[in-house]
Formats: structure tokens, sequence, C-alpha cells
């Protein structure tokens, strides 16, 4: 089995190739409006008349995320986040269900995400970089709900117990039924993590399906024990998840 990850999009296959261009998904009354801009400028130049633009509290944040919430959706990147969150809960307005859709590049995530399972899971690095890939791969929040579930109670139960043999036996199907992947991680540098934007709906979520996972806590020592993946994971990946997940690509 290789040690890689994918996101299968409905309808094609995502490529990340310099030989291959695919655009990314943008929805709403403003992709007929930025594909006629398009037609005159490059992309670059337009982010960079856009980011002259900016306010300065905006551009001494240092990120880029936020630079292109405020360009191509009007609005800080904690606000669309907020409002991508009603989306995937069924609780979006109009104004929410128009606006542009923003996705990282898959092999830039899956860089930081080597970078986490290194230093938080590394005796069970391979298990770790899978999950993380299932999490790619979720089309809906619920999807994720049970993915990070799973992770929870396998990574940070401090003993093994019906719980973690139930839930790893969970993770392990995921592993099955996942087809050859497209990133292959093994080739990839390490990169700094940060999570630039706060607090996030999502990351409010996340902590309470944390909170809620059945760990362990009798029975022989677990081996898969990482006491600080599913915290960091949390703290750095996850507030951001709509931007590296399938949640609104499905």
């Amino acid at each position: 089995m290789t040690l890689k990850a994918v996101v299968n999009f409905k309808g094609e296959k995502a490529c990340h190739h310099s030989e291959e261009l695919r655009r990314r998904p943008v929805r709403g009354d403003e992709r007929e409006a930025l594909a006629e801009v398009l037609i005159t400028k490059l992309p670059r130049s337009l982010h960079l008349e856009k980011i002259a633009k900016l306010d300065e509290n905006i551009m001494e944040s240092g990120c880029r995320d936020q630079s292109l919430s405020h360009n191509f959706c009007g609005f800080s990147l904690q606000e669309m986040l907020s409002r991508y969150f009603t989306v995937v809960t069924g609780q979006a307005k109009k104004e929410a269900l128009d606006m542009p859709i923003l996705h990282r590049c898959l092999s830039h995530i899956m860089k930081n995400a080597k970078d986490l399972c290194k230093k938080h899971a590394p005796e069970h690095y391979r298990l770790a970089m899978h999950v993380f890939g299932y999490m790619t791969q979720a089309e809906t929040l619920v999807e994720l709900d049970g993915i990070v579930t799973s992770a929870a109670i396998v990574f940070s139960s401090s003993h093994s117990g019906d719980n973690v043999e139930k839930h790893f036996q969970s993770l392990q199907m995921l592993m099955s039924r996942a087809g050859q992947c497209a990133v292959d991680v093994t080739t990839m540098d390490e990169e700094d993590y940060r999570n630039d934007v706060g607090p996030t709906p999502f990351q409010q979520h996340f902590e309470v399906i944390i909170e809620r996972a059945d760990l362990d806590k009798k029975g022989e020592n677990n081996v898969y024990f990482c006491p600080t993946f599913i915290p960091t994971l949390l703290k750095y990946f996850l507030p951001q998840v709509a931007l590296w997940s399938g949640i609104l690509l499905g």
C-alpha cells in the first residue's frame, strides 16, 4: 500500500499537474463577472491590483488566505469561513450560497499534514497520514464528523478497549476503500503551518465532536496513543477545514 492521498470530486478527477490545468470551483453570479475580467487580465495581475486596495491591517496579518478572501469574496477570512459553515449545515442565506468557493491546493495542505504527522504521530505516521487523507475526501460535514470521532478515539485513548478496536476497524475500512492516490506525500518538503484566522465555527463544532468522543480509559495500554495529534489537528487544521476538504465541493 502506498502512502498517498487524493481528493475525489463528483463528475471529474481533481488534478494538480503542470500539464493538465483544471479550474477550481467558483460558484454564484460572481463567476461570470470574474470570467469577463480575466479575458483581458492575468489572475496574478488582478490579484495584485486588489491587494493594493486592501486595508493595512489585512496586509500586516501576512495571511495569504485573508488576502484572497477579501479579493474574491469581499470580506475577511473569518467571515468567509462563518458563511461556509452555514452552507454545510443547511443554514445559509442567499448571499452565502452565491459567494465564490475558495479551495486550497491539495499538495500544499498535504505538505503541512506530513509535518503534523511526523511530529505528533511519529510511530504511526502512515496511519495518521491516511486519516488526514480521508478528511480531505469527505464530502459532507456528517462524514467528516465520523472520521474525526474515530481518529480521536484511536489516537487519544490512553487504553485499548472496545471503542478503540471498533473505530480502528472503521479507519481500516476507509483505508481498504480508498483507491490509488494522486499526490505522493513521500516526496514533499515540510513547511510551517499556522492558524491565522482565530476561532471559527468549524473549530467550535469539532471541539464538541472531539469532547464527545468516548475514549477508552481501561484495559491494556493503547499502542496508537498520540496525545498531541488530535489537539494539534484541532488547533491548526480543523478551523479552516472547508478550504481543504470536499465538504463544499460535493
